[in-house]
């Protein structure tokens, strides 16, 4: 199985962003199962709260409930593996971002 980890700026193309980003993106995605699939395992796509709160923090700035409902909407698909991450690394992630 190939696990294919998105970050916040992913999501962010995938759902809200230019028809470009996301389909150069889309594009990568399915180049990645075509791989997974002949390795017979498939491919797994999977997210941290940490990019859960990314990919929210601007439609809830913005007020806008139609970007954060689509963001919702993906965040609720049932093949999506949710990767929680420490304290130590949401830590260091923030000290990094900082």
């Amino acid at each position: 199985m190939v696990i294919a980890f998105l970050d916040a700026s992913a999501v962010i193309y995938a759902v809200e962003g230019t028809e470009a980003w996301a389909e150069v993106l889309k594009q990568q995605l399915r180049q990645l199962a075509t791989t997974a699939d002949a390795s017979a395992g498939g491919l797994q796509l999977a997210i941290s709260r940490l990019s859960w709160l990314e990919c929210r923090v601007g439609p809830l700035r913005r007020r806008d409930a139609e970007a954060l409902s689509r963001f919702d909407a993906f965040f609720l698909h049932p093949d999506l593996e949710w990767v929680e991450l420490s304290p130590a690394f949401v830590e260091q992630a923030t000290q990094l971002r900082s």
